[in-house]
């Protein structure tokens, strides 16, 4: 009978064998056996609390007194208090892995219940048997209340009809036993395959909720793939490959967002154009690497001097455009000095000093961001042909 039980469950399960052994790991089976354990707790909570009351009332109303039924009633009524008391404590702790025990108590009321109604059937002693309601009822709500795996659906309705036929034969209850063997089992073979789909069923929708969850993490992890890569694209969009920082596109951005907040709020700024005196013959002399590596130094120098405020971004081959933000024409120019003296003090390897001209101009001096940059490219150009390595503010000042 085990093995043909076992057959119908291969049956039952075949669609989808394969698939949970894919998609279920250890930790997934492991997950599994305490959702299942949490809600058969949680049912045999409420099933126990209401079966005491049940019991009690029956006992003390329904049974007549001191009688050996009025006693099942009472027995029952305090094994159900001790159930629904374990249960509540185990609904408190919050079970978070399942041990032998509480596999145990999962399954001992569904036990407890079985062999109830075959004890009440026993005592009934009915002459013309059939099998009472409390009998059928315990035996079809154990498999559509409570969710046992496979072999333990198989091993409990086994147990259960063989007890059953057992008692029932040695102590004649009834008198035509092939009629009374066949009840049994059809009933207990109905109940067991409930108890399997029920089972089945849990497992399936346990699966799809792993499923979805996996393709959410899935979807998440190319999400944020995607975002980091979108970032890094941002990055190479906007700066400079060499040096690091801005470049002509995205200083031009940043430009035309500075006016716009001196048009709208007349917050002022000024921007100061350098750009590196003779360079060309830094990468003649010393090679097209060295003349990167002077760059690279170059514009950390420039960076380690300017406010947290300031923007730099690379102009050009050699040139360089800081945007100084709530800044007026003589505080840029003091702040291109500064540049100016770092720089002629500051070593480049190979390329021993390396000088620069400098073009300042002040938002105040334009009508529009065209005309601000032409100035100060102007005054660049200007600080070029008298002489290089200078900061030229005005062209009277020179």
């Amino acid at each position: 009978m085990v093995k043909f039980l076992h057959s119908i469950t291969r049956l039952l399960n075949i669609k989808n064998r394969n698939h949970n052994d894919i998609i279920l790991s250890q930790k997934d089976a492991s997950d599994f056996s305490l959702h299942r354990f949490k809600i058969n707790n949680l049912r045999t909570l409420f099933i126990s609390a209401f079966l005491a009351i049940e019991q009690f009332l029956y006992g003390l109303l329904a049974a007549d007194k001191n009688t050996l039924m009025q006693k099942v009633f009472f027995v029952c009524a305090v094994v159900m208090v001790l159930f629904s008391c374990l249960s509540y404590t185990l609904y408190k702790r919050q079970v978070k892995k399942i041990s032998g025990i509480y596999v145990f108590f999962s399954l001992s009321l569904a036990y407890f219940g079985l062999m109830t109604a075959l004890y009440r059937t026993i005592i009934l002693q009915q002459q013309v048997f059939s099998l009472p309601a409390v009998y059928l009822a315990v035996t079809y709500a154990v498999a559509v209340i409570f969710y046992f795996s496979y072999t333990e659906a198989t091993i409990m309705y086994v147990l259960f009809a063989f007890f059953s036929i057992f008692f029932m034969k040695i102590l004649s209850i009834s008198p035509d036993s092939h009629i009374f063997i066949g009840d049994i089992l059809s009933n207990i073979f109905i109940a067991w395959v409930i108890a399997v789909l029920n089972y089945r069923n849990l497992h399936k929708d346990f699966l799809n909720q792993i499923i979805i969850k996996k393709a959410n993490d899935a979807l998440l992890e190319k999400n944020d793939h995607i975002q980091l890569m979108n970032r890094k694209l941002t990055i190479l969009s906007e700066h400079d490959a060499l040096t690091g920082i801005y470049n002509r596109r995205k200083i031009d951005l940043l430009l035309s967002d500075e006016w716009n907040r001196f048009e709208r709020y007349g917050n002022r700024f000024s921007i100061v154009i350098l750009d590196v005196d003779f360079f060309k013959q830094v990468n003649d002399t010393y090679g097209h690497l060295t003349g990167d590596m002077v760059l690279k130094d170059l514009t950390k120098v420039l960076e380690d001097q300017l406010r947290s405020c300031d923007l730099i971004g690379r102009w050009g081959g050699e040139e360089f455009l800081i945007i100084c933000k709530e800044t007026n024409l003589d505080q840029a120019c003091l702040l291109a000095q500064r540049l100016h003296a770092k720089l002629n003090c500051t070593e480049f390897n190979d390329a021993g000093t390396v000088t620069a001209s400098f073009g300042v101009a002040c938002i105040d001096e334009a009508s529009e961001l065209d005309s601000l940059v032409s100035l100060a490219d102007k005054r660049l150009y200007y600080a070029k042909t008298s002489g290089r390595n200078k900061v030229v503010s005005s062209i009277s000042c020179v």
